[in-house]
């Protein structure tokens, strides 16, 4: 590879911009929160609830 080419593919990259990833991150645009914590046995009961009515006896 020639002193040039070098040169030449050095300032090809320098040139281009990277993504940034869309959004911002500054204090208007706060970070996702995290899904709270549900019990298992609560979320089954929830469940159970919803459709209980679709069950055939």
């Amino acid at each position: 590879m020639s002193d040039k080419s070098f040169e030449q593919k050095v300032a090809e990259r320098l040139e281009k911009q990277k993504y940034s990833g869309g959004a911002d991150p500054s204090i208007n645009n706060p970070a996702r929160q995290q899904p709270r914590y549900m019990d298992l046995a609560e979320h089954g009961r929830k469940m159970y609830e919803r459709i209980k009515h679709k069950i055939k006896r």
